[in-house]
């Protein structure tokens, strides 16, 4: 299911959607939390100059990862 989310993200973006693109992730995020999510929704966000839920997304990024190590 992730990937699904991932590809239909991607896609968005490659089209220069970045709203549908940034949604997109934002629910992929919320529905299945990874590292590679958060990393794709920042990235969105720095696109759209949302530097402060930009910072958010990587902070969460950075706490996803950590659980992912466990």
């Amino acid at each position: 299911l992730e990937d699904l989310w991932t590809k239909l993200g991607k896609a968005y973006y490659n089209n220069q959607q970045l709203a549908a693109a940034e949604k997109t992730y934002q629910k992929a995020f919320e529905r299945i939390p990874s590292f590679q999510q958060a990393l794709a929704l920042a990235e969105i966000l720095a696109e759209t100059g949302k530097v402060s839920e930009r910072v958010q997304t990587y902070s969460a990024a950075s706490m996803e990862a950590l659980l992912e190590q466990d």
